[in-house]
């Protein structure tokens, strides 16, 4: 798999000083203009798609024009679903010796077509590379020629707006559109690469009619401001110093230092994006529903998922969970259904026995909690020690996300925390903890953690929304977000370019 360089992402200075002025500016002299017209969506529709083909074609041009075509095969496809949507036929079904009929959608056959080319365009470009060298033996294929794959920059994300548009047609929640909406669905600049992810139902009913104000704006502003703080400040300092310590000799307090560091770089790496996402999109009138809600608080891995990556628990539950049975044959297929999902939520991450460990445990976890949340005995564990526990289990949990391949060096790395430390001696290790903290990161992390937990307290969320209705507590916080600005644009300077996490997924 050929690794790529992003040339323009939300935290460079081509998007936030090029590429978003301009098409501000375009967008809004077409819109102040044409305000009052019932076409005022549709050109601005039309804008945002030349200017989301012209975005991911600088990120990586050599995938743009596949991307176009796939779009047009998927609108195809939809509009074979919606238009066989209403037809059934009659299929002889045989049980025991005994003949039945079962009335089935003809839908069902481009349904299957399209979830068949687009979940094995996502092998192909994402697994096959991974599983090559293991086919060689049996088969004619050069592996080294499917390592050098490009692979289309959002393959996931883009594949699962693709399984939304087909379904959402197929169950009659959504109709296909026009060609121009599944094309700016696709495409759509703000979520194309890493989401959040859109379910076609609600996206298209943007498409007809939204709502472009002042306060909308300025709250667009505001959380991009915000995710941009969260990325260059916070994710990549932490990242900076989790990559001196990959692979180190180090001792048992370093170790820990480490394992806060990823925790705290991935979740503010991914969280930073999807506010960068999500007010990208408010700035045109698009409401996304918010992706993370501070799930470094939660007290269960249960708690945890419906608080991290918020839309692909969403998507799951609607197109995987509920679709294998959910919750309504038992227990204990309700068990077996959640297990399935989480595993199949590991392997979406990225091909490797890593994926599948970090998956299989979350899915474990969420098994283990829905057979004793209703014990009394599980009820009286305090609640801090349950947070800490859940905290300790996701964290470690992304040492096979920080270290990748087989997992190997993701346990290993979870001994050092315990001080097993196989492969060397304590005579090894040549510098202690003091080496990499410095006191500019050991602030940083006292913010991070704070603003990970104890500013997501709902009495600290509801003082905030009463002093936000405060004009002078108002001004107080655009002049504040204005000089964090200022501050993230030093940062960005001064530090290497580093891309978000999950552009790799």
């Amino acid at each position: 798999m050929k690794g790529v360089r992003i040339k323009m992402g939300f935290t460079t200075t081509t998007f936030l000083f090029i590429f978003l002025p301009i098409l501000l500016a375009f967008y809004f002299v077409f819109y102040l203009k044409m305000r009052k017209s019932e076409s005022v969506n549709k050109i601005g529709n039309f804008i945002l798609i030349i200017f989301s083909f012209i975005f991911y074609s600088w990120a990586l041009a050599i995938t743009a024009n596949i991307l176009l075509i796939f779009s047009v095969i998927v609108w195809l496809i939809g509009l074979w679903i919606e238009h066989a949507r209403s037809s059934e036929v009659v299929v002889p079904m045989y049980k025991n010796g005994i003949r039945n009929e079962k009335t089935v959608k003809i839908a069902v056959i481009p349904l299957t077509i399209g979830l068949v080319t687009t979940i094995g365009l996502l092998f192909h470009f994402k697994y096959f590379a991974t599983i090559a060298p293991l086919i060689s033996q049996y088969a004619y294929i050069d592996p080294n020629k499917y390592a050098s794959i490009t692979v289309p920059l959002g393959i996931s994300f883009i594949s699962f707006s693709v399984i939304s548009y087909y379904a959402d047609i197929y169950l009659e929640k959504a109709s296909a559109g026009k060609f121009s909406d599944c094309l700016l669905y696709i495409f759509f600049f703000p979520k194309i690469i890493s989401g959040p992810i859109v379910l076609w139902r609600e996206f298209q009913e943007q498409l007809k009619a939204r709502d472009i104000n002042a306060d909308t704006f300025v709250s667009g502003i505001n959380l991009i401001v915000i995710g941009f703080a969260k990325k260059v400040i916070l994710a990549d300092t932490f990242g900076a110093h989790a990559d001196t310590l990959k692979g180190q000799c180090i001792d048992t307090p370093t170790a820990w230092f480490g394992w806060i560091l990823y925790a705290l770089q991935i979740y503010y790496d991914f969280a930073g994006y999807s506010d960068a996402a999500i007010g990208t999109a408010r700035l045109f009138g698009f409401n996304i529903s918010k992706n993370f809600d501070f799930p470094y608080r939660s007290i269960s891995i249960t708690e945890f998922w419906r608080r991290w990556h918020i839309s692909l628990g969403n998507f799951f539950k609607n197109y995987i969970y509920f679709p294998l049975g959910g919750n309504r044959k038992g227990q204990s297929r309700t068990l077996a259904n959640l297990f399935i999902v989480f595993v199949i939520t590991g392997i979406w991450h990225g091909a490797g026995m890593a994926y599948i460990i970090w998956g299989t445990l979350h899915g474990i976890c969420v098994v283990i909690e829905r057979s004793i949340n209703h014990k009394q005995w599980y009820a009286s564990i305090p609640n801090f020690l349950k947070w800490v526990v859940t905290f300790f289990i996701s964290a470690s949990a992304w040492q096979f996300f920080r270290y990748g391949g087989n997992g190997i060096s993701a346990f290993a790395a979870l001994g050092q925390l315990f001080g097993l430390h196989s492969s060397y001696t304590s005579e090894d290790i040549l510098f202690p903890l003091r080496y990499y903290a410095d006191n500019k990161v050991i602030v940083l992390i006292l913010i991070g953690f704070i603003g990970a937990t104890i500013l997501g307290d709902k009495r600290i969320l509801n003082l905030y929304e009463k002093l936000k209705a405060n004009n002078v507590f108002y001004l107080l916080q655009e002049l504040t977000l204005i000089v964090l600005f200022v501050i993230s644009i030093s940062f960005m300077v001064s530090s290497n370019y580093n891309p978000f996490i999950y552009f790799q997924f």
